[in-house]
């Protein structure tokens, strides 16, 4: 969905941490509104907010992803939600 939403999309790895099976990753996406994103209009609007991943690996498988976005900045910045 954010592909199609944000074309241009990038996500920068900031920071990637390993501990035993998990692996964290600190990402910082940026990119530009070009198509509808969870009914939201395309807005033409820049995007810059941070995401993590974690990752379970099992014998070299992801076996479990999560995935935690700062939606209230993406959101405040596609101009849904109040100032911050």
């Amino acid at each position: 969905m954010i592909f199609n939403a944000f074309p241009d999309v990038n996500r920068e790895v900031a920071l990637t941490v390993a501990d035993g099976d998990l692996v964290f990753v600190l990402n910082q996406v940026t990119g530009t509104q070009q198509n509808e994103y969870f009914g939201i209009p395309a807005s033409g609007a820049p995007i810059d907010y941070a995401s993590a991943d974690i990752f379970q690996v099992q014998d070299g498988v992801i076996t479990d992803l999560w995935d935690i976005a700062d939606y209230v900045t993406l959101f405040t910045q596609l101009g849904v939600m109040g100032g911050q």
